[in-house]
């Protein structure tokens, strides 16, 4: 188990681009291959992973780690995950202080940049649907099932969704204040 959670996390850590939050996907799709965790405790995972300090891939890595094989695991992934990251960065840093300048260089950088938001925003929507938060195919059993047409919501999540965006659009509350709030909101509503 130790040595394919290695070879997972080499391969993601290779070809995911946009950091932690992009890869979650990525993630979300060898867990689902590979048959290792529920929807649940991949969402309980990234949960984790993106309330605690450190980069959440890395922190992603060590949780699924620790889920599916305790510490041989944990440093299977963890190994998995910084190994290519630290020789990508290296490289890519020298190469561009070299070429930053270059035309070419910047146009790709902006293209980059543009891709990232929607990955991020997918993973979201991703993790939301496979937790039956919004968009589920059945009756939401723990909130409050709102139906439009045929598709089930789970208002309280929703909610809390709302109230979180807009906090962190139209405030400067810091995030770890809104991810304790959530779970207090989580105990009194749930």
């Amino acid at each position: 188990m130790s040595f394919e959670l290695l070879m997972v996390f080499l391969k993601l850590s290779l070809l995911g681009f946009g950091g932690g939050y992009a890869i979650i996907p990525l993630v979300m799709d060898e867990v689902e291959a590979h048959n290792w965790a529920s929807a649940d405790k991949m969402a309980d995972t990234v949960a984790i992973a993106a309330m605690s300090p450190g980069p959440v891939a890395a922190n992603v890595a060590i949780g699924l780690g620790l889920l599916l094989n305790g510490l041989p695991g944990i440093i299977a992934a963890f190994a998995g995950t910084t190994i290519p990251c630290v020789v990508v960065v290296w490289a890519v840093a020298a190469f561009f202080k070299k070429a930053s300048s270059h035309p070419v260089v910047q146009d790709i950088l902006y293209g980059l940049k543009s891709v990232i938001p929607g990955i991020i925003f997918f993973a979201a929507l991703k993790m939301g649907m496979q937790n039956n938060m919004f968009l589920a195919s059945k009756p939401i059993t723990t909130g409050w099932d709102v139906i439009i047409g045929s598709s089930h919501f789970d208002g309280k999540s929703v909610i809390i969704i709302g109230i979180i965006m807009v906090m962190l659009t139209k405030t400067k509350v810091h995030p770890i204040l809104l991810i304790i709030a959530s779970a207090v909101a989580g105990i009194l509503m749930f």
